[in-house]
């Protein structure tokens, strides 16, 4: 990924809004998400303000090595981006989500889609810009999935993303307690995730016994 003019266009139109003008010392809060998939990777950022989202070109990526070098060009695009609007940029939270176990406080993670000989990512090789050391989740990818079904199902946003399958109601969330979800992709991580409603967080199968 390269630090290319669309892309900081892309950020300055969606953000200028919200660069406050009273402020000598003027500056955006954003929150980063990272979807580390067995094909692409996906990143988007999020400006905290006005809620405005940046979708960042997907990009191929199969090591850590270039997983890496991809997150740092995303470091040169927000420098570019505090140029063009003459504020400065933080990270207020990020999220990482990568095939494999991934349980709490990881230090590492195996990327089981990832070439075999450069597939350890190690927490704290991140770039600490994008990735605060307070404010890091590392989660599973099928568990992001999970987190985001719960989040959509909050804000009663299901039928913007949802249809029912064989029902006439458009009444489309989730069900009172305990849900499946089944994710097809051509990964090798972790197969079955178990949510529960009420705590609202999905579990790899290899953190607890069925």
């Amino acid at each position: 990924m390269h630090t290319d003019e669309a892309h900081i266009e892309a950020c300055v139109a969606a953000w200028r809004a919200s660069v406050p003008t009273d402020d000598a010392a003027s500056s955006l809060s954003i929150v980063l998400g990272v979807d580390v998939g067995a094909t692409n990777l996906r990143i988007r950022l999020v400006e905290l303000t006005g809620g405005v989202a940046v979708d960042l070109e997907p990009q191929q990526s199969k090591r850590v090595s270039i997983l890496l070098e991809r997150l740092e060009a995303v470091e040169d695009l927000l420098s570019a981006v505090e140029r063009s609007l003459a504020c400065s940029i933080g990270v207020a939270a990020a999220a990482i989500a990568v095939a494999g176990p991934t349980p709490p406080h990881v230090r590492s993670v195996a990327i089981t889609n990832y070439d075999e000989d450069d597939r350890l990512l190690v927490v704290a090789s991140l770039p600490e810009r994008l990735f605060p050391r307070n404010a890091t989740r590392v989660l599973n990818d099928l568990e992001a999935c999970c987190q985001g079904l719960c989040a959509a199902h909050q804000r009663a946003e299901f039928g913007a993303f949802f249809s029912a399958l064989g029902e006439s109601s458009s009444d489309v969330s989730l069900a009172p307690g305990s849900n499946l979800v089944l994710a097809l992709g051509n990964g090798l991580g972790v197969g079955l995730m178990l949510c529960d409603s009420e705590s609202e967080r999905g579990t790899p199968l290899s953190e607890r016994d069925v």
